[in-house]
């Protein structure tokens, strides 16, 4: 609610890092988007000549990571904006999605998931999570994306994964290293590295639940566990370690 009037800025029909979105990304300030342990800082977003805070929390919107993952327009993979309207299910790329301006450019999409199409349970359900970067990197433009406001189909934009070529959570804050500002695993398969979820807190990454829990999970948990966990409708139960 206290950011209603920089949201107000975004405009949907643009491309998330479009110049325009420049003063609601320059604007943004929350303590809510940093980890206390990370601190504040800002990075340069893209193209755009203003500082813009760097955000420690990324979305659950795509669960299963392709090695071949090279983004694009279809409504088969995230696209700009997706991962704050898509919960998956697991082992797709995207829950249900449709594209209300007819856009077919910038594969500019939607969600039309309810909370009813969440048959898994918002307590089983992890919707956001801590997203891996080292301390090599903090603070660093393209590695250290997104700003808030801003998500779309890249690690740059806050995509992060559970499964597929991301092997779970990432172990320490220096492991694995990011190496590549590269998005695309198709073209180099150390991109991977970019899509994790991973905490600075020793031995857990923490969560958030469609019921507002914060969930610690351990850096141990299994692949399988973890894409369910971040699968809405695959209506298999799981165990956090």
């Amino acid at each position: 609610m206290e950011h209603q009037t920089t949201y107000s800025q975004i405009n949907l029909a643009l491309n998330a890092h479009d110049n325009t979105h420049e003063p609601a990304h320059a604007a943004f300030r929350s303590e809510v988007a940093t980890c206390p342990t990370r601190g504040f800082r800002t990075v340069v977003w893209e193209s755009l000549s203003g500082q813009a805070q760097a955000m420690d929390y990324a979305v659950v919107g795509m669960v299963v990571l392709p090695s071949s993952y090279a983004g694009g327009t279809s409504h088969g993979r995230p696209n700009a904006w997706n991962a704050s309207y898509l919960l998956s299910r697991s082992g797709n790329p995207i829950g249900i999605a449709d594209n209300p301006l007819g856009l077919a450019t910038n594969g500019q999409v939607r969600s039309r998931v309810t909370l009813g199409g969440i048959t898994d349970g918002l307590t089983y359900t992890a919707f956001v999570g801590e997203k891996h970067i080292t301390p090599q990197r903090i603070g660093q433009n393209t590695y250290d994306f997104p700003p808030p406001t801003v998500t779309h189909y890249t690690f740059y934009g806050g995509l992060r994964c559970l499964g597929g070529e991301v092997a779970g959570l990432a172990q320490r804050p220096d492991v694995p290293a990011m190496t590549t500002t590269e998005w695309q695993l198709s073209v180099n398969s150390e991109a991977a590295n970019n899509y994790y979820y991973g905490s600075w807190h020793p031995g857990i990454v923490q969560f958030v639940f469609g019921d507002t829990r914060v969930v610690q999970a351990k850096t141990f948990a299994d692949q399988d566990t973890l894409v369910r966990m971040g699968g809405r409708a695959d209506g298999q139960p799981y165990n956090l370690p």
